[in-house]
């Protein structure tokens, strides 16, 4: 069992809900420094959005996105670690698709969901 039961409990719950609209990574490596994700979701089809099957979870899947879940209040720190994280993961993005020369609109770019206390905040 884990030290965090929370954290797990994400990481095992949000890929199921996710599975068949989508790539799931759980506990996904940030290659600047060593650093997870909770969970970085990469739909390759439409996410459903309806409440009797994903509701605001499926609303917040409609692009690649980052979800990072904290039991209590967020702190600052956290907040400037999850955007780190969301950098390190556009800077790839993009660097990749400068490789195969062409170009991500600003508006597919992965977005940064927070989740705490029962609130859940876009950022970026």
């Amino acid at each position: 069992m884990s030290q965090f039961p929370h954290d797990e409990f994400v990481k095992e719950y949000l890929p199921e809900l996710y599975q068949n609209y989508g790539e799931v990574i759980s506990s996904a490596d940030v290659t600047s420094e060593r650093r997870q994700i909770d969970v970085l979701f990469i739909p390759t089809k439409p996410v459903p959005t309806t409440p009797e099957t994903l509701g605001l979870l499926g609303k917040l899947a409609q692009t690649t996105c980052l979800l990072e879940v904290y039991r209590n209040p967020v702190t600052s720190e956290q907040i400037r670690d999850c955007i780190g994280k969301l950098i390190s993961v556009q800077q790839n993005q993009i660097k990749e698709a400068k490789r195969e020369r062409r170009l991500i609109p600003e508006s597919q770019l992965p977005k940064l969901w927070i989740k705490y206390l029962g609130k859940i905040n876009c950022i970026f």
